[in-house]
């Protein structure tokens, strides 16, 4: 995959909230660390690559109708962080696209 040149590396300022599930999505895509659901309006493409300045990296792998057009949520392994998390800014470095994960059986 390439990698999009430094000068060009989109970054979105969005409002983070966490969400801690375990198992699968609808696509078959397991829940867990790096997991980001972003808006379906959002301007992060689905799949991509990111550097998240809160979270660390991750990839957009699920889309959702209830988020606005600048938020994301993060995926937590603890229930207990998510009330602790809280609603936060955030800034998504876009790194790359990706592709989409391999469904389970």
């Amino acid at each position: 995959m390439p990698v999009v040149p430094e000068s060009q590396v989109q970054i979105v300022k969005v409002r983070a909230t966490a969400f801690c599930q375990y198992g699968y999505d609808s696509n078959g895509i397991d829940y867990g660390p790096g997991y980001v659901i972003i808006s379906s309006q959002s301007e992060i493409p689905l799949y991509s690559l990111l550097d998240i300045d809160i979270y660390g990296e991750a990839q957009a792998i699920g889309v959702s109708d209830e988020l606005a057009k600048d938020e994301i949520e993060l995926w937590y392994n603890a229930p207990s962080k998510i009330p602790m998390f809280g609603e936060q800014e955030a800034y998504v470095r876009v790194l790359e696209k990706g592709d989409k994960p391999e469904m389970r059986d």
